[in-house]
């Protein structure tokens, strides 16, 4: 999915956050987007995600404003995922249901991506009283179900184990090789950006972005 920012100002109050003429994503594509606390990485996100429309300027999904098919689309992973007051299984299943699929290709799904993440044993539990790692785990899990074609990521692997960290990571590799969707990464890491992405954009506050070579 091509992404196509122009002439963005985005503000809290008068604090100037966000402030440049032109961005654009290409379909396909992975960015790094790094910078200083409060730079607007996380803000971006959400612009992109559709959440936050409080802004200048406008944002084109393969040239067209977003609209309801371009939501089902796309996928915002939280640092601080928002679980479902039921149980993991069906916290997985939601975003297949919404988006009409059948009651077959859901249970398969569901079974395939528990299988991947290694998380059967969690299937049962209420997804609202899992530790902070746990969550993340189940939030990718619910993320990549459906296969999205642009991929939010707000430092996605925060909260989870540093043993676990490396196979999350082979995860969405492994998503994103496959399946070649657009993926917006923020982390605070320069190395994990430069790992993951084939270009890395640093934001800073109020002001244009900087793009930085990731050969």
């Amino acid at each position: 999915m091509l992404i196509d920012c122009k002439n963005i100002v985005k503000k809290f109050g008068d604090d100037l956050i966000l402030n440049f003429d032109h961005l654009t994503i290409g379909a396909g594509e992975t960015w790094g987007i790094i910078g200083e606390n409060g730079c607007g990485k996380t803000t971006f996100l959400r612009m992109v995600a559709g959440l936050d429309l409080e802004f200048a300027g406008s944002i084109l999904y393969n040239q067209n404003p977003l609209d309801s098919t371009t939501e089902k689309r796309m996928t915002l992973v939280m640092q601080k995922p928002h679980m479902l007051k039921r149980s993991v299984e069906k916290n997985l299943a939601y975003p297949l249901l919404i988006r009409g699929y059948r009651k077959e290709e859901i249970n398969k799904k569901v079974e395939v991506i528990t299988k991947q993440f290694a998380i059967a044993d969690l299937l049962k539990k209420r997804a609202d009283t899992l530790s902070g790692g746990e969550m993340q785990k189940v939030n990718l899990a619910r993320a990549l179900i459906f296969e999205p074609r642009l991929l939010l990521l707000d430092e996605p692997t925060a909260s989870i184990a540093p043993a676990y960290v490396e196979t999350m990571g082979e995860i969405l590799t492994e998503y994103i090789e496959k399946n070649k969707p657009t993926v917006l990464l923020v982390t605070h890491q320069y190395k994990q950006a430069e790992k993951s992405a084939e270009k890395i954009v640093r934001f800073h506050r109020g002001t244009e972005y900087e793009i930085l070579s990731n050969d």
